[in-house]
């Protein structure tokens, strides 16, 4: 008897440890439990879907939607407005009924009333016979801010490579247009030389030579866009280049459309091509002013600003730094996404056929491009545009402006002059000009035979007039090797575009002397006798 007491009292000592060690192991893992549950980087709340009040919740579910916990536990999450969409979040809790599980994103409104992105999962589990909801929930706002700006630098890439790409093309077709255009006006002028005012072709001719202007003046927008057009750069203040065209802009936009300026305070120097921002600001306040049919305002604005690296991130192709600020804004219809997508290529218009050829801001990108700059627009339909363009300040002085000095006659001259040219047609104009005009000529299709026919007249050639671009040797090239057989020659350079061969990205070297195709006998007669009478 004796015995079985003592074993029953040591069975019952076993399983009170056995229950005490079982509550300890329970213990531990109900504390491990709340530790992962309170310290989770995640927000945790179980639901009763009955009562639709929080059975349990963590800390990170309360910092992340600004509640204390007794603020949290006394509310029911039907009454929380952080659940941005009810009939949404509803429907996937009827899903997770039906299925046991969903996985879903919402968005969050805090206590204090801020928006956040949010990646659900949620269960249907039961608990001791009780049916109970499992949330589990990640804010996800950064992760798609950053997903958005991700994808907005794509958009930017892939519009950047195809404006590249257009712009290939464009230089490319308009080079070879170059050549044919010169020939077309320069036989023009030379037959209204011939057959003089009194002749009844002289009208006829007259408009083959205008129509020839016109098309010379389409190629060189198409090469300002393609950023091959060879440009003089000058040193000069914004504000005073607008201060400069004002009458003329406000004779422009009529009198309907009222133009207004504001300057910045002690405004930095740009190192631009003149001639090319008067068509830049041409080119935007036609674009304003059609934008505003009937009435509206233009403000033309200038100032110095320095763009940050967090200003460049968002915007490929932009370095940070100082910077002059040319701003041109309306109050007109403002443009659509479709139409700000495709704004800046050429040929794309939204005026009417005959009203504008779509190259207007096709040049204005590709000229503040070449000047190293960029250019932006900001538009909303009904409320207006503006466009801003940003170009590197530079610490010379503005050049003082110049007087324009024009010749009433053709300049002639006896001098020697080698003419090298692939193209026969272009190259036979050239040559029956300045002989015309007194010079002895000499001619070549290319580098190798220039300079056998060079060898044969020693020091006698008093210009090399020289394609740039030509199959073997470029006419770079070829000028060196001539020069160095004859120092006292001059070079002018002619081209419809540069391919760097004898600038830096369109940017004409300094002493370099260069006549842009298409050119009229006219100018190629002026450039000759300037180049040669240089010192």
């Amino acid at each position: 008897m004796k015995r079985q007491l003592a074993e029953t009292a040591a069975e019952i000592g076993r399983k009170h440890e056995r229950d005490k060690e079982a509550e300890n192991r329970l213990r531990e893992s109900e504390t491990l439990y709340r530790s992962v549950f309170d310290h989770g980087a995640d927000g945790i709340v179980i639901v009763d879907p009955e009562t639709a009040a929080p059975v349990d919740f963590n800390q990170q579910t309360c910092t992340q939607l600004g509640y204390t916990r007794e603020e949290f536990g006394r509310l029911k999450i039907s009454d929380i407005d952080f659940l941005e969409d009810h009939e949404e979040v509803r429907a996937h809790m009827r899903k997770i009924m039906d299925a046991g599980y969903d996985e879903f994103e919402t968005l969050h409104r805090t206590k204090r009333g801020d928006r956040r992105n949010v990646h659900v999962k949620a269960w249907y589990i039961s608990v001791g016979g009780k049916s109970l909801y499992l949330c589990i929930w990640r804010d996800i706002t950064d992760y798609k801010r950053a997903e958005a700006e991700k994808e907005k630098l794509q958009a930017q890439l892939l519009q950047a490579m195809k404006m590249e790409a257009v712009g290939r093309l464009a230089g490319g077709v308009a080079h070879d247009f170059n050549n044919l255009l010169t020939v077309i006006t320069g036989y023009s002028e030379l037959l209204l030389q011939r057959i003089g005012k009194e002749s009844p072709m002289h009208g006829e001719v007259e408009e083959i030579r205008r129509a020839g202007e016109r098309a010379s003046s389409l190629t060189q927008q198409l090469l300002a866009f393609s950023r091959k057009q060879i440009i003089e750069p000058k040193v000069l203040h914004l504000d005073n280049l607008v201060a400069e065209m004002h009458r003329m802009l406000t004779r422009l936009i009529g009198e309907d459309v009222a133009l207004r300026t504001a300057s910045g305070k002690s405004l930095g120097s740009v190192k631009v091509d003149p001639g090319q921002f008067q068509q830049i600001l041409v080119n935007l306040v036609v674009n304003a002013r059609d934008a505003m049919p009937g009435s509206g305002t233009i403000v033309i604005e200038t100032a110095d600003v320095e763009l940050d690296p967090g200003y460049c991130a968002l915007h490929p192709y932009v370095k940070p730094g100082r910077f002059v600020m040319l701003a041109v804004s309306d109050t007109g219809k403002g443009m659509s996404e479709e139409v700000k997508a495709h704004m800046f290529e050429p040929f794309f218009t939204t005026k009417g056929k005959g009203s504008g050829t779509g190259l207007g801001l096709a040049t204005t990108y590709g000229i503040v491009k070449q000047a190293g700059g960029s250019i932006e627009a900001y538009s909303e339909e009904g409320i207006g545009t503006t466009f801003k363009i940003y170009l590197p300040r530079v610490e010379e002085e503005a050049a003082k402006p110049g007087s324009d000095v024009r010749l009433a006659e053709l300049p002639a001259g006896t001098e020697t002059v080698l003419i090298v040219e692939d193209e026969g047609i272009l190259r036979n104009l050239c040559v029956r000009i300045l002989e015309r005009l007194g010079y002895g000529v000499l001619q070549a299709r290319e580098g190798t035979e220039a300079i056998s026919v060079a060898k044969g007249y020693g020091d006698r050639i008093d210009l090399l007039l020289t394609d740039v671009v030509m199959p073997g040797m470029n006419g770079s090239e070829l000028a060196t090797q001539l020069v160095l057989r004859n120092p006292g020659m001059k070079v002018l350079f002619t081209s419809g575009y540069t391919e760097e061969v004898i600038s830096h990205h369109g940017v004409l070297a300094e002493g370099v002397s260069f006549l842009g195709k298409p050119y009229t006998p006219s100018a190629l007669a002026r450039k000759v006798r300037e180049v040669i009478d240089e010192v």
